[in-house]
């Protein structure tokens, strides 16, 4: 799989109407003697290197390949965890649930078919060796992935391979929580944890895995608690896990790596020989660029100021990134304004680059917040057991066991909210557009604790999803 940057140029250069500012009427038969020189960089975009350099960031990518090894790791379980890859079954019934097939888990809190459970036992057995050497890399405490560092062309070798692996524990802790195996299903979710958190020195592509899969922990989470009973220590090695997540999501350490990873890769690619650049461009066919003096712009001042506000936006993703939630929600509408002034003033590079990181700090948001309301229904699960089978009636009678700021909705810095119902219990974040309120969701009940956050009735800002409240249900 190829970084981020290649896919938003491939996506992104088809839409950005950027031609006209800098079209000239540049013939076929112009001398191609040009080609070999680099892009032209100002004494201002010399100056702005140099200090990402002296702050001891990266530039190159050499750079880049030197300053993600720079961490000595004594037990580094990677190896490990590519033999578990190495082992997960071709067969048909494994590859049924990987994609590019769904995992077609059971909705909400509804059993598993008969046929589910044959093919789950199957897959089970199809993949005992890769599950063995999963938990054994989870016990291991630390991890990092090797990469083949050149630019916007960077191999991600494993994405995919580590995404099967997470699919395949998420399956695993389903099929045990529906054999009443619950120890066994404790494992699968705490293995999954680890294999989340085997990604936290991972790059961009990387880090938006190890987001899916806290919500894939979230979701074997609540699938647990709706059709098990877990012991006490059971409970308490789920919330060490998911504390530890929350702490690696909560430090914002991922993104901050985004930020380097992807900065290094624009560089990358608007310093390359101006042959190169223009030969990716001929490659993408691009019917907008037609008509664009390539070799013109590259020497040009406007490609100087493109270069200056692509540093701007990454400067501004570093800021936003190194403040809590929800204060870098208010620091991310910069990177929204000058995004907009870029597309205004006609920057190629700018337009093409910076979508590969729009959005991410919502979709942290989101998973900070699914792993926090799993620790949070941990907590009420604990109550109970001590309570006599229980459950609070406010937040506050747990709430002395959770710092404040562990309770905390990421995006409007109040505590999540906790609901006792006739039967069970309802968690919830207000949601990315922060306007989700705490009403119960269309669906949101005993019968369907699943409830896609897409029924929640709020009107969103620009850009969110219609309707972003998050639920975690546990309807016994």
């Amino acid at each position: 799989m190829r970084a981020p940057i290649l896919l938003a140029i491939l996506i992104l250069i088809s839409t950005t109407g950027c031609k006209d500012r800098h079209k000239s009427a540049t013939t076929a038969g112009k001398s191609q003697s040009k080609e070999e020189r680099s892009t032209k960089l100002s004494d201002e975009v010399k100056r702005r290197l140099e200090g990402l350099r002296a702050a001891g960031l990266p530039v190159t990518q050499e750079e880049l390949a030197s300053w993600y090894a720079a961490e000595s790791l004594t037990n580094n379980a990677e190896s490990i965890y590519l033999a578990a890859f190495d082992h997960i079954s071709t067969n048909a019934t494994t590859r049924k649930f990987l994609p590019p097939n769904s995992l077609n888990l059971p909705a909400g809190n509804a059993a598993m078919t008969a046929a589910m459970k044959k093919d789950f036992s199957v897959v089970l057995h199809e993949n005992a060796e890769a599950f063995r050497l999963l938990g054994k890399a989870a016990e291991m405490p630390d991890c990092r992935y090797s990469y083949d560092f050149k630019g916007f062309e960077t191999l991600l070798p494993n994405a995919g391979r580590v995404g099967n692996a997470s699919k395949l524990l998420q399956l695993k802790a389903y099929a045990l929580v529906e054999s009443g195996e619950t120890a066994g299903a404790v494992r699968a979710i705490l293995d999954n944890v680890a294999l989340a958190k085997s990604l936290d020195r991972d790059l961009l592509i990387g880090h938006m895995t190890q987001l899916a899969f806290c919500h894939s922990c979230g979701d074997a989470a609540q699938r647990l608690l709706n059709r098990a009973s877990p012991t006490s220590d059971q409970l308490k090695k789920l919330e060490l896990a998911f504390k530890n997540l929350d702490s690696i999501l909560d430090s914002m350490k991922g993104l901050k790596q985004c930020v380097v990873g992807e900065r290094c890769g624009a560089i990358d690619l608007m310093t390359r020989p101006v042959a190169d650049i223009k030969k990716l461009f001929a490659e993408l066919g691009s019917t907008n660029l037609e008509g664009l003096d390539m070799d013109g712009y590259l020497q040009s001042a406007p490609f100087n100021e493109d270069f200056l506000m692509t540093l701007d936006i990454y400067e501004n993703y570093e800021k936003a990134y190194g403040t809590p939630f929800p204060h870098n929600l208010e620091i991310y509408k910069n990177v929204e304004q000058l995004a907009g002034t870029a597309k205004d003033k006609q920057y190629y590079f700018t337009t093409m680059m910076i979508p590969a990181l729009a959005g991410i700090l919502d979709k942290q948001g989101v998973a900070l917040a699914r792993i926090r309301m799993a620790r949070l229904a941990f907590a009420v699960e604990q109550h109970r057991l001590s309570n006599g089978g229980l459950l609070p009636e406010k937040l506050e009678q747990i709430s002395p066991k959770l710092p404040d700021a562990e309770l905390m909705d990421p995006f409007n810095g109040q505590s999540l909210h906790y609901q006792k119902e006739p039967r069970g219990y309802q968690i919830s974040s207000v949601g990315v557009d922060g306007a989700g309120g705490v009403k119960r969701l269309a669906g949101a009940d005993a019968s369907n604790p699943n409830s896609p956050p897409s029924e929640a009735k709020s009107k969103p800002k620009t850009g969110a999803p219609a309707g972003s409240l998050l639920v975690f249900v546990v309807a016994k």
